[in-house]
């Protein structure tokens, strides 16, 4: 099989890093795969040959039997030249990796109008696609109102595999967290919608823990703030972004999601894969994703819940390691997801 992948760039993100991780799968496979991208960003090597090209420019696609597309610039890249793409007889799939309504706009920090116009924009380029691939069942309902076309769920999968942490720094500070603390992880872009205040708050209550923050992003000055404010600065290790995020999960006593909306994060399979027990929000998605006795859930902006649910977390993390690597063995692996996307291409391809 040949296969066009189409992704904004290179760069070291969700949508990228599961681009990535299907070009090996259909490598390893035996299938021609290579991968086109359009901002000159690097961070991930792929398996494949990988060409940038410009927005409108065009690109021989005969040569493939299809192509898929990740991220709404790829999307209306694919938009803009569907004609060419139609003539060559070759099958668009594309990959959702948000919900694409108003309202997850909108929790997502648009504001209405323009949420309006991007859930518009969404609706017209998805809608001519051959099939849209959705991570999970919540997110198949709400597309489902939306797009007339093909409609498949395809979950998102990691491979993961533990080994040292790059800088030694950061291990050498963690360690000393851990020697007097019992340590809380995320890893995550940090933005309003990570609801990662809910922790600092969490941690007045919660003296026996500190806080390590692997990520960077628009909300992380606030954070440091509100942690000077409530008085636990001291229990707050703020790392910053680092490539291998997922390798910092073995130091973590318990993994913390306070999201208030995701599509499918890649941030609690590896933290899954690493057999790390983890607190979630008593959010829809994340109950699709990890079964209610694999984790703790507390109720979203309820830091008395969110503290009740940390002890009873640290209380069983043995027993709850053990039960969410072993869902993530049976249902959350790269090569689960590539398996499925590989049959779903077959099909297309067969027509």
């Amino acid at each position: 099989m040949r296969i066009a992948i189409l992704i904004p760039s290179l760069a070291n993100k969700g949508p990228v890093i599961v681009a990535k991780d299907l070009s090996r799968f259909f490598v390893e496979n035996r299938c021609d795969c290579h991968v086109y991208y359009f901002d000159e960003i690097k961070g991930l090597d792929f398996p494949c040959q990988c060409t940038k090209i410009g927005f409108f420019e065009n690109v021989d696609f005969s040569q493939y039997d299809i192509v898929h597309v990740h991220c709404l610039r790829p999307m209306l890249y694919a938009y803009l030249h569907r004609s060419q793409l139609k003539k060559s007889n070759v099958k668009v799939v594309a990959t959702l990796h948000q919900p694409i309504t108003k309202q997850a706009f909108v929790i997502g920090g648009y504001n209405p109008l323009l949420a309006s116009c991007i859930a518009y924009v969404n609706k017209i380029a998805y809608n001519s696609t051959d099939c849209n691939v959705v991570l999970s069942g919540i997110q198949h309902q709400l597309a489902n109102g939306i797009l007339k076309n093909k409609i498949e769920i395809i979950n998102n999968g990691r491979n993961v595999s533990c080994a040292e942490i790059k800088n030694l720094e950061n291990k050498r500070l963690i360690e000393e967290f851990s020697a007097k603390y019992k340590i809380l992880g995320s890893a995550s872009v940090i933005t309003k919608g990570k609801g990662l205040d809910q922790v600092v708050n969490a941690l007045t209550k919660l003296k026996d823990f500190a806080f390590v923050c692997v990520g960077d992003g628009p909300e992380l000055s606030a954070l440091k703030s509100l942690a000077i404010k409530n008085g636990v600065e001291d229990r707050c290790l703020w790392l910053g972004y680092q490539s291998d995020a997922a390798n910092y999960y073995q130091y973590f006593d318990l993994f913390v999601m306070t999201t208030h909306s995701e599509g499918f994060p890649l941030a609690l399979i590896e933290a899954a894969g690493n057999r790390t027990a983890s607190v979630l929000s008593n959010i829809e998605i994340l109950r699709q994703i990890i079964p209610a006795d694999c984790a703790v859930f507390y109720e979203l902006d309820n830091i008395e819940s969110l503290s009740a649910a940390i002890v009873e977390a640290y209380n069983h993390k043995d027993e709850l390691s053990s039960k969410i690597y072993n869902h993530y063995i049976n249902n959350l692996t790269a090569d689960i997801m590539g398996k499925k996307y590989f049959s779903l291409f077959e099909n297309i391809k067969k027509g």
